[in-house]
């Protein structure tokens, strides 16, 4: 039977996920794993967490910079060494940093694990932090904080972070100052507090019991508690209204509007992730279509939810040419109260479903892709189920869902704006 190219495949909708859950194990010296055996290909991804967040720090920059010095040397091997000898094996890493934990995650070939292991473990109890290349380091990033300060969008988005959550966890931010104060040793103290126990580590790939034997092997030893040093979590007050931070000389201006919101936990999470797609989660969306597409005031605009461990943010962001930021700006505000005034059409609801649940399946192709899916799951304490009870809560959508969820969470007296360069 030939194919009929004049003919489109048939579409269905998606119902349900069948996704392969993570299994839980424990090392010989307690640390707990998540094991994601999945594929044949030889080659692994393992990725240790710390709860050492940028919230976490006392003084900014601190969290930042032990991530990044932290495999510059240890016990047994000079920074040179380290990264020489992973590049032997072929493998590599990446670190981050983001507000409610920290990262290690390394790519390898299954044959090299043992190898790469001896190399890295070693940084987990006794990095050296060797002042050269803290000193290289600092003046690298002093330099490029200049130039980023420079930018309205780094401008725009300072003053909303900081002002989303004013003197509260998830509100600090560094200056140019800050890079004056900072020392070697409040790094080091740092490391110590927050690298050096209460860990955990997620692995995906082609994962048997030498691999785990592997583990167990550079695991050995190494001292392990369960839990960092206890932080209290401040919320913080969150600024609202007009704020506006003059660049003179811009032609771009950024700008920001928002609000802090709820994390994964909240039942409307979704709801509004769902309200944020179709405002500007997409390129088709109504923000997109109006104030790129319709005014040419922007190459794009879009809004989303973000979630954090004890809260989260709605946000639009753009950058718009300095002479139409305040007509984009009531471009925003209109379409936000399409949403709280105006019923959305079937076609439009479908549209967004169809995107939302095509956009999920990708984020989950292949047992890496699923990996990083199950860590924001885990972190947030919520449950495998999870992105089922997605699946479910977007097909359920409707466009009263859409103005209720718009009513309730987007009135502008509850938004922070925030513009930087010229208004």
């Amino acid at each position: 039977m030939s194919l009929d190219r004049l003919i489109a495949p048939q579409a269905n909708a998606i119902q349900q996920l069948d996704l392969l859950e993570m299994e839980s194990l424990t090392l010989n010296n307690g640390v707990p794993v998540k094991v994601l055996n999945h594929g044949t290909a030889e080659l692994i991804e393992f990725e240790i967490i710390f709860k050492a967040g940028s919230r976490f720090q006392t003084e900014p920059l601190v969290s930042n910079f032990a991530n990044l010095l932290f495999l510059e040397g240890n016990s047994k091997f000079t920074s040179k060494e380290i990264n020489d000898g992973l590049d032997f094996y072929g493998s590599f890493f990446n670190v981050e940093v983001v507000k409610d934990f920290s990262s290690l995650k390394v790519y390898t070939l299954k044959k090299y694990l043992k190898e790469v292991l001896k190399i890295i473990t070693p940084s987990l109890n006794s990095a050296t932090f060797p002042e050269n290349e803290f000193q290289i380091l600092l003046n690298n990033k002093r330099s490029k904080f200049k130039v980023q300060s420079e930018k309205v969008d780094f401008k725009c988005r300072q003053i909303f972070t900081e002002s989303l959550f004013k003197n509260g966890s998830y509100g600090q931010i560094a200056h140019l100052t800050d890079y004056d104060h900072l020392t070697l040793e409040k790094v080091k103290q740092f490391y110590l507090d927050y690298y050096t126990k209460g860990y955990q580590i997620l692995m995906a790939g082609h994962i048997d019991n030498t691999v785990i034997d592997c583990f167990n092997e550079a695991f050995d030893g190494l001292p392990y508690e369960l839990e960092p040093n206890a932080v209290v979590y401040s919320e913080g007050q969150m600024v609202k209204g007009n704020i506006f931070e003059e660049k003179e000389g811009a032609i771009q201006s950024a700008l920001r509007v928002g609000r802090s919101m709820f994390n994964m936990d909240h039942e409307d999470f979704t709801k509004m992730k769902f309200v944020s797609t179709l405002l500007g989660g997409y390129f088709g969306s109504r923000l997109m279509m109006n104030i790129r597409e319709d005014k040419g005031y922007t190459y794009g605009i879009g809004s989303g939810m973000i979630a954090y461990e004890n809260s989260g943010v709605f946000l639009i962001a753009s950058e718009v040419g300095g002479d139409v930021c305040a007509d984009a700006l009531k471009e925003v505000y209109f379409e936000i109260d399409r949403l709280k005034t105006e019923k959305v059409s079937d076609d439009e609801i479908a549209l967004v479903k169809n995107f939302m649940l095509g956009s999920l399946l990708r984020s989950l192709d292949g047992p890496f892709d699923l990996m990083e899916a199950y860590k924001q799951v885990m972190l947030s304490d919520k449950k495998y189920k999870y992105y089922q009870d997605l699946v479910e809560t977007i097909n359920n959508m409707t466009a009263e869902d859409v103005m209720e969820m718009s009513q309730k969470y987007l009135n502008k007296e509850d938004l922070l704006e925030v513009v930087a360069g010229k208004l």
